[in-house]
């Protein structure tokens, strides 16, 4: 545990810092000190928690251009997308039917389904690698 003075709440049974600094480390919301035994160890936990942070963002402001209809039945579609990438001739009601409201073909929007599935991958991706580097 960090020697230092640190001010904590408890959330979920766990030790959550709230505030607080630990010598020169800035303690941000979130960061679990349970298991931290040095200063470098709380500097790891900090950055990998802007790195959540950072790329959160990126992915709010994706879903920020979709409406709350869109984003509640985004899971749908990525496993229609699934199906059909598996099989291009399998049954996709879900997806079927917004094509259809919208005046297009389903290859069209399955590619649209892809830009999405494909782009929050590679976000997701790129953060487990820069988690990885520390």
């Amino acid at each position: 545990m960090v020697n230092e003075e640190i001010l904590y709440a408890k959330l979920n049974g766990e030790d959550i810092i709230s505030y607080g600094k630990a010598g020169d480390v800035e303690i941000p919301i979130g960061i679990n000190i349970k298991n931290l035994t040095n200063k470098a160890e709380l500097e790891k936990a900090v950055s990998i928690l802007n790195i959540k942070k950072k790329y959160q963002k990126i992915i709010d402001d994706i879903k920020s251009k979709y409406s709350p209809y869109e984003l509640e039945s985004f899971v749908d579609q990525r496993n229609e997308w699934r199906i059909y990438k598996q099989d291009p001739t399998s049954i996709t009601p879900f997806v079927d039917a917004i094509a259809k409201a919208r005046g297009i073909t389903r290859e069209i929007l399955f590619e649209k389904i892809e830009k999405k599935v494909l782009s929050i991958a590679t976000l997701q991706g790129l953060q487990k690698l820069e988690e990885q580097k520390l």
